[in-house]
């Protein structure tokens, strides 16, 4: 399955694929701080996850886990009409003195390798990504604590190349390709004020034309992400009738938990 999504990321061209592939693995490789050390049960961890564990007659499984302590990364489990995969990233504690960045991008590549090797809704491979952010609670302060180095690595991991620009990668040595074999079709900021705005002026001049031609901004108390991403696919707590966050998140904690040591 993971070898079919870079394959599907250049619509089967093997050679693209294989080079796609090499990217990944030269960037996890000079990026041991976000790529290695990942055991969830970890002390080195102990910061990012918040688990209760209880045995139970067959084995041991999880009675009550939040995906980040202090930020939740949740994949749905339901696909657009078109589609595409969906995913929330939204802060769950507004304490700035919390926010922890690094930990938060490491936690994001962790989850993002889990969906990588995991079926999608569909029971076929997804055409696409729509990642939501919602903004709720960031303040100035979460903004001064972001590491300028891990931004830059995030964007450079996950920003899809242009189609055109093949010729590319012998002459440039992957200069202005992706490592991540997905297709990001939409990205969404949600409770967007005044000073998100701002912010995303600054992290702007990071993304490569075809992402910010699909970025999409909705104010706070506004329904505009529905004209989007459908009420099937979401969240109660987006009006949607997908279930719980709190369902989406405990599920996709007990496959990282099952893929602990793979």
């Amino acid at each position: 399955m993971l070898l079919l999504r870079y394959l599907k990321t250049f619509n089967f061209d093997v050679e693209k694929a294989q080079t796609l592939l090499q990217y990944s693995l030269e960037i996890r490789a000079s990026n041991p701080h976000i790529f290695t050390n990942r055991d969830i049960l970890s002390p080195e961890l102990e910061s990012v996850f918040n688990t209760w564990w209880i045995p139970s007659n067959y084995k041991v499984i999880i009675i009550e886990i939040t995906l980040w302590f202090h930020s939740e990364i949740v994949p749905m489990l339901t696909a657009t009409p078109e589609n595409f995969k969906v995913c929330i990233l939204r802060l769950k504690d507004f304490n700035s003195d919390k926010f922890a960045f690094d930990d938060i991008v490491k936690g994001f590549f962790m989850m993002a390798d889990l969906r990588l090797i995991s079926p999608d809704p569909n029971e076929e491979l997804a055409d696409g990504e729509v990642p939501i952010f919602d903004m709720a609670g960031v303040t100035i302060w979460h903004a001064l604590k972001i590491h300028l180095a891990t931004l830059k690595l995030y964007f450079k991991y996950v920003q899809e190349v242009s189609r055109n620009t093949w010729t590319w990668l012998k002459m440039s040595k992957f200069k202005h390709f992706q490592a991540h074999p997905v297709r990001v079709q939409q990205v969404h900021v949600i409770n967007c004020t005044s000073l998100i705005t701002k912010i995303m002026s600054w992290i702007r001049p990071l993304m490569k034309p075809e992402v910010q031609a699909r970025l999409n901004f909705h104010a706070p108390n506004t329904d505009t992400l529905l004209k989007f991403v459908p009420r099937e696919v979401l969240p109660k707590e987006y009006d949607g009738f997908a279930g719980s966050i709190k369902d989406m998140r405990d599920f996709w904690m007990k496959r990282l938990h099952e893929k602990r040591y793979v």
